[in-house]
């Protein structure tokens, strides 16, 4: 673990170290990749739990409705989601 930490410190130590020899172009350049750092992850994220359970409760309380339906009501409540993502949450 304290060599993880050596490691993180002493590569911030020496990109800041490269920064300060830079022009100033590449320096903005360059704080603008260590200030923001991506790490998220590859993919969509995942659709929100309430939003699950809403969606199989409109199901279960209203059996005639579909899935574009169940996103028809959800759009005019506020939620914006894909008819595509309803019926994957329904099967």
């Amino acid at each position: 673990m304290s060599l993880r930490v050596i490691y993180f410190l002493l590569g911030r130590l020496l990109a800041f170290m490269a920064l300060r020899v830079r022009d100033e172009g590449a320096k903005d350049a360059e704080l603008l990749v260590l200030t923001y750092p991506t790490t998220r992850g590859p993919g969509r994220p995942p659709t929100h739990s309430a939003l699950r359970k809403l969606i199989l409760r409109m199901a279960k309380e209203n059996p005639t409705w579909g899935h574009r339906r169940i996103q028809g009501e959800l759009t005019g409540l506020g939620y914006p989601i894909a008819h595509s993502t309803v019926w994957e949450i329904l099967n």
